[in-house]
């Protein structure tokens, strides 16, 4: 566990993403939001990129449709 005087490696791509803009990261098949940064724990995370928010595109979504949103490498054209 860091102590308080130590950075770590998720509050530095935190920050690294609200300095740019960024929503969030993305991976192939995931997306999480900086509230919830690295929610899957997996060694998977290490391919994650910057993301955006953008809407649900049913015809595209994985789950079938019917989610609120989807995180992006992309911004949305809205």
């Amino acid at each position: 566990m860091a102590s308080e005087s130590q950075v770590r490696v998720h509050d530095i791509v935190k920050k690294y993403l609200e300095e740019n803009g960024y929503e969030g990261l993305c991976g192939e098949e995931c997306g999480c939001e900086l509230a919830d940064l690295f929610p899957c724990g997996g060694d998977w995370a290490l391919e994650c990129v910057p993301g955006y928010k953008v809407p649900c595109d049913p015809e595209k979504c994985p789950n079938g449709g019917g989610c609120a949103w989807h995180m992006s490498p992309q911004k949305s054209e809205k």
